[in-house]
């Protein structure tokens, strides 16, 4: 059966690299109607409605979903989840899906940033100062402007936290 899995997954992979999504999505459900535990395709299912901009409840019981059982791509999986929250202004939710990020992916950095982002925004700059250094620290954001954001939030912070 993990062979089965693995050629269910390989196939949808080969839709989506050849730019048949549609296709790709319909293999990934396929996927997870006889596997259902299979965190990687809804993960990619996740994915799939996340680049395009999706924020109904369709994105996120497969982003919780494959949070649940992505196995390795659990800490992956979290971030994305809490980056569906942000789009949804659900920032309590994605500050949650965010520590579990930290805590699961081996390289934290941006699950930090947007953690401490959204503690700012949620008005707990204490708190948001943590996430922030720390990810200043291990460094390797997805972009400059990543890095130049959570710079900024950091410096407003302690500035703040001076006054």
């Amino acid at each position: 059966e993990p062979g089965e899995q693995r050629a269910s997954i390989g196939l949808a992979d080969v839709a989506f690299a050849a730019g048949d999504v549609e296709e790709a999505k319909r293999l990934y459900r396929k996927t997870l109607g006889a596997h259902p535990w299979q965190g990687r395709a809804a993960s990619a299912l996740a994915r799939i409605d996340f680049d395009r901009d999706e924020t109904g409840e369709q994105i996120l019981i497969w982003a919780r979903w494959a949070a649940r059982f992505g196995e390795e791509l659990r800490g992956p999986s979290s971030e994305m989840l809490g980056e569906i929250f942000l789009k949804r202004g659900a920032i309590a939710d994605a500050v949650k899906a965010f520590q579990v990020a930290a805590q699961l992916s081996s390289s934290p950095t941006r699950s930090l940033y947007l953690l401490g982002r959204s503690l700012s925004e949620l008005g707990q700059p204490k708190k948001a100062i943590v996430p922030l250094e720390r990810a200043m620290e291990l460094g390797g954001f997805k972009n400059s402007a990543e890095a130049e954001d959570a710079q900024r939030i950091l410096d407003a912070l302690r500035e703040e936290s001076r006054s």
